[in-house]
């Protein structure tokens, strides 16, 4: 039977034929683990993720200033810039269920509690509609992102702080485990 490949399924799918969502599994696994194993306390991984996720909000309507925003604050706040790049891209994912919302909150604030509907993507079209938009929509879209971004900011930080918490917690639990074990049979072998 010399020759004869394997059937199709038995072998493993290489990068490049795996699935959109199992690559977006992959992916989002990757920048958990991470999170969870970046240097520096678990109050400054937090602090840097409350830091990206904040910037995030706000970077959409002041059109792409994120990276000139994320290292100062992160250097101010002492928080950890790899945990903010993380999050900053997590964020970008689902930011943009969040854009109607924001204008509104920011109408509701401003006092001018204009009722948005949603405008078509065809009368957004080209950059003379979209400055159009920008400027009668543009301070509620950044006064509504601040605030829901520090909503969210301080969600991200109290969750990523308890996960953090628990995951060095149980990562010393199982290290003084081990080394109770390592303990106890170098006394048996004497």
């Amino acid at each position: 039977m010399h020759g004869v490949k394997p059937a199709k399924a038995n072998r493993p799918k290489l990068p490049h034929q795996r699935g959109f969502f199992t690559g977006l599994k992959r992916r989002g696994r990757l920048q958990y683990l991470r999170l969870l194993r970046s240097k520096g306390a678990p109050q400054q991984i937090a602090r840097g993720f409350a830091i990206g996720t904040w910037v995030e909000f706000i970077v959409f309507p002041t059109l792409g200033a994120a990276f000139v925003l994320l290292w100062p604050l992160n250097w101010l706040l002492r928080g950890n810039l790899a945990a903010s790049f993380i999050a900053f891209v997590l964020w970008k994912m689902v930011l943009w269920a969040f854009i109607w919302p924001n204008i509104q909150i920011g109408h509701w604030l401003l006092g001018t509690h204009q009722v948005v509907e949603k405008v078509p993507k065809a009368e957004l079209k080209g950059w003379a509609a979209k400055l159009a938009f920008v400027k009668t929509q543009g301070l509620a879209f950044f006064v509504g992102s601040t605030v829901t971004g520090l909503v969210a900011a301080a969600i991200g930080y109290f969750l990523v702080l308890t996960v953090l918490k628990a995951y060095h917690d149980r990562r010393e639990r199982r290290r003084h485990a081990m080394l109770v074990k390592r303990h106890d049979a170098s006394l048996r072998g004497r």
